[in-house]
């Protein structure tokens, strides 16, 4: 691909993988390129899909049914919200994925190879990478203390 610098995302496609692997079903990549109308779209779907297969199994030891009664329902918002995940996934990966001003957003070593970034931007995106990394952990083990509780 043969890029110039005005077309490319000051966002990073490492830290927008992350996001949308980790933290799809809520839009966290949309809203983290800028594009806000579809992360809230991602928001609305995603979350009622995080709610039946996340939150109502710990609601469930607590004596509570919140779940989607419907299983058709669930079927259908999972892979809708599902296909949507893995479509960004492979775009984000293929540099196929742009920002809000339509740029497009790819991994730090090639804006290293385009731009000559210094070293201190280079630590800021791993240093982002790892804080994600670090959130979707303390995410996971709140979940597996809240479901082993009862």
């Amino acid at each position: 691909m043969n890029l110039q610098q005005e077309d490319i995302s000051n966002r990073n496609s490492t830290m927008s993988f992350l996001l949308c692997f980790f933290f799809g079903y809520f839009g966290a990549h949309k809203f983290y390129v800028g594009k806000w109308i579809q992360g809230i779209v991602y928001l609305l779907f995603g979350s009622s899909v995080f709610f039946n297969f996340i939150i109502s199994p710990i609601a469930k030891k607590f004596g509570y049914s919140l779940a989607i009664k419907s299983v058709g329902v669930k079927i259908v918002l999972t892979l809708l919200v599902g296909v949507a995940i893995l479509y960004d996934l492979f775009a984000i990966t293929h540099e196929a994925s742009t920002d809000k001003k339509g740029l497009i957003v790819v991994s730090g070593k090639h804006k290293d190879e385009i731009y000559g970034r210094t070293e201190s931007e280079k630590f800021n995106d791993k240093l982002n990478t790892v804080i994600t990394i670090c959130v979707f952990v303390i995410f996971a083990i709140i979940y597996f203390v809240l479901l082993n509780l009862v």
